[in-house]
This record gives C-alpha cells, sequence and structure tokens, in this order.
C-alpha cells in the first residue's frame, strides 16, 4: 500500500481539477439566490471586490440565508452588512468542493477564514 500523500499541487498538475468556473454573483439581499438550492463553492465580497470568506455547502440558498442569521461567520455581515455580495459555483462532488474551498482558500487568503490556515481570528 502506498503512503504518498496527494497534495494540491499535484491534482492541479496532472489536470484533474478544473480551476475555470463560471461563477454566479448576486448581492446577498437578492431574492434570487433562493433559486440556487444545489451543492457548491461560495464566496462573500465586500464593495471593492475582495474576498471575505470562502466556504461550501451542499444548498447556496440555504447557507447563504443561514449565515445572515448568524450561523458560520456572521461576522462578515456585522461588517459590512448591505455591500456583501456572493458569488458561487455549482460543484456536486463532495470531494472536489472541499479540494476547491482549500486551494481558494490558501491563493485568496480571504479575512475571515482562519480554519484551514495558520492565522488567529480577527476581533
Amino acid at each position: 500500500m502506498s503512503t504518498d500523500k496527494i497534495t494540491l499541487e499535484a491534482i492541479l498538475e496532472q489536470q484533474r481539477l478544473d480551476l475555470h468556473k463560471d461563477f454566479i454573483e448576486l448581492p446577498v439581499e437578492s431574492p434570487r439566490i433562493k433559486e440556487h438550492k444545489y451543492g457548491g463553492v461560495y464566496l462573500f465580497k465586500d464593495s471593492d471586490n475582495k474576498v471575505l470568506y470562502v466556504g461550501i455547502t451542499d444548498n447556496i440558498s440555504r447557507r447563504v440565508t443561514s449565515h445572515k442569521k448568524g450561523y458560520g461567520s456572521q461576522d462578515i455581515f456585522n461588517y459590512l452588512k448591505d455591500d456583501l455580495t456572493v458569488a458561487f459555483f455549482r460543484e456536486d462532488n463532495i470531494t472536489y468542493r472541499d479540494i476547491y474551498e482549500s486551494y481558494l482558500i490558501y491563493t485568496l487568503r480571504p479575512r475571515y477564514n482562519i480554519g484551514k490556515t495558520d492565522r488567529r481570528k480577527i476581533t
């Protein structure tokens, strides 16, 4: 049995992961978010288009709503409230969701993602 670790770099080099995703982008208060009841990867962005948080979910609509109600990174909503947009894409494969999330957190270094980084919570 091989004990080789699979790395993000190896996955990208072998072109096993498509990084050219078509993001849907909406204001977080848009009623159209309710139309997107599927799994995927999402990003919260401020009015300067800076990514503040990256997450994954099995239901985009429900997860955005739960963030707004205080479950998860409510810090984002306390920080900006009306100026937030959410960008997301569909990904049905749970493993790929986690890989995309890790990759985006690693490359974008969002302010409110601390779980998969070496940073501490911002207060």
